[in-house]
């Protein structure tokens, strides 16, 4: 069997490609000798004669191995192998040294030609057999320490992938936590029997619960109510085996005995194996939300009772005109023309107080804020409704107080003038209406006090809301909107003040309110 057959055979590493060796010497029947040899072993072999040869070779074709001599004129083969050595892509190719046993005898002389990056030395005169032996061992080293190196930079590059992604689970895992544990809705895991295994700190906010409380109850006979249990029981057991109900909504229960309405978007989750675990389930605390639906719901329905009535009335007495009904009573004409114009303008009223009292309420009203002197407040207040006043035959007393405030002073006055003109409204003649002022400990309280009819016990903190009013005929015979309290209500609790009214029946009534004090201005 020829020698590269058996070379072949035994290095499985190397590619079914010749081996190429390039052979530097000096003396031309060493290279004939040894290229011979060679090329009969199945080796692909370029000679040259010079170190500088070697180099302009080796710059337009890379060998698996080169056999250097290591004295030769102008470069000897200790320069060659320290310039293969300093280039990257000639670094990594065996060298064999060749050189005469008296070159050889000096053991600094092999020393350094090993230091330079040399794997071998063969001695001269040159043994065919031990070139050949030494060849194939190196070739056969160079391709075994390549599939290390393929192999090594292989499994690098498989733990540089499993540490990336290492990385990027912790990083998805950590992204989760921190979004279920900071998102501002409620998140539960279940297990199959229905026991928490989990609540986000949302949750936990919202019942009232600590970790330890929840961890390991049963959801249905903790969270929910009674009269809901067995219901939301099958309606579980069909999220998990029909995956039917993935969202629904329901009251639960907190710690305090409080329901909350949730709605709810539910997952079935499933173990590796694929056997059903349990579920989670994210909700969203919809009580506010359904509560403002219905006083929403509430509101329209009084602002189109309140809107009909007025059109009502100006309908039928312009309709009654327009058919000649009074073409000849002048008097009852006009009487209804009367009627009209004052439907007429409590319908502006009233459109003008909603859309008032909706763009307070919105945020949508920008207070620009002043330090205001109370009295000026005060004083101004009266002198626009002084006029009324005094055509009722009311006097307003007002009690002066040196001190300062940081609001909006247009709508504190819209607010003392609301409150004088109901006082007004709902007093007898004769009778005297008082306005004073006092400090508090971090506020100042503003009291409007008449001396009309009182309003009943019950009616003391509905008043406040829209269209609510103590007698249903009083928006006709006194021309208010039900409007008037809610707007002062929303002003002063925009200004982070309250107000409230007390009242007794057949003696008078007294409105309160505070504003935030002006620190300087307090004694």
């Amino acid at each position: 069997m020829p020698l590269f057959a058996q070379f072949s055979h035994a290095s499985p590493f190397m590619s079914s490609r010749l081996p190429k060796i390039l052979l530097v010497d000096d003396t031309v029947a060493n290279l004939q000798l040894v290229s011979d040899c060679l090329i009969k072993a199945g080796f692909n072999v370029l000679a040259v004669k010079s170190g500088v040869q070697a180099l302009k070779t080796l710059a337009i074709t890379l060998p698996d191995l080169i056999l250097l001599d290591v004295v030769m004129p102008k470069m000897d083969g200790f320069e060659v192998c320290r310039r293969l050595k300093s280039q990257e892509k000639t670094k990594d190719i065996p060298v064999i040294f060749m050189t005469a046993v008296a070159d050889r005898a000096n053991p600094s002389y092999k020393i350094k030609g090993l230091n330079l990056g040399a794997v071998d030395y063969i001695s001269k005169p040159i043994q065919l057999e031990e070139i050949l032996a030494r060849v194939k061992t190196h070739l056969k080293l160079r391709a075994l320490t390549q599939q290390l190196t393929e192999q090594n930079t292989c499994l690098q590059q498989e733990i540089r992938v499993h540490h990336q992604t290492q990385q990027i689970l912790q990083e998805t895992e950590r992204r989760w936590r921190s979004l279920l544990e900071n998102v501002q809705l409620m998140v539960v895991g279940l297990d199959w029997k229905g026991d928490v295994e989990y609540m986000n700190p949302f949750g936990l906010g919202l019942t009232g619960y600590t970790q330890e409380e929840v961890l390991g109850k049963n959801w249905f006979n903790t969270f929910i109510p009674s009269s809901e249990q067995q219901q939301l029981k099958q309606i579980f057991h069909e999220l998990l085996y029909h995956n039917s109900h993935t969202y629904y909504q329901h009251f639960i229960l907190t710690k305090s005995g409080e329901e909350r309405l949730i709605a709810w978007n539910n997952s079935v989750l499933r173990d590796i194996t694929g056997a059903i675990a349990g579920t989670m389930s994210i909700g969203e605390d919809i009580t506010q939300r359904q509560a403002i639906e219905r006083m929403k719901n509430e509101f329209i329905s009084l602002v189109s009772h309140e809107l009909r009535t007025p059109l009502t009335s100006m309908r039928g007495a312009l309709g009654l005109l327009k058919m000649g009904v009074y073409d000849n009573q002048p008097e009852k004409a006009k009487r209804m023309l009367e009627i009209a114009a004052g439907d007429c303008d409590r319908l502006g009223r009233l459109v003008n107080d909603i859309l008032s009292l909706e763009r307070l309420d919105s945020g949508q009203v920008t207070l620009v804020k002043e330090l205001c002197d109370v009295t000026d407040l005060i004083q101004h207040s009266v002198e626009a409704i002084e006029a009324i006043a005094d055509a009722a035959l009311i006097s307003i007393r007002v009690t002066p107080l040196s001190a300062k405030v940081y609001v909006a002073p247009d709508t504190i006055i819209q607010t003392l003038t609301n409150l004088l003109s109901n006082a007004i409204k709902f007093s007898d003649s004769n009778t005297t209406i008082t306005v004073s002022v006092q400090h508090q400990s971090d506020s100042i309280l503003f009291q409007v006090t008449d001396q009309g009819r009182g309003i009943p016990p019950e009616h003391l903190e509905r008043i406040f809301g829209r269209f609510q009013q103590v007698d249903v005929s009083d928006s006709r015979q006194k021309g208010g909107t039900g409007l008037g309290l809610a707007i002062c209500r929303s002003i002063i609790q925009q200004h982070g003040g309250k107000i409230w009214a007390e009242s007794t029946l057949g003696s008078g009534s007294t409105f309160y309110f505070t504003l935030p004090a002006n620190k300087a201005s307090v004694p």
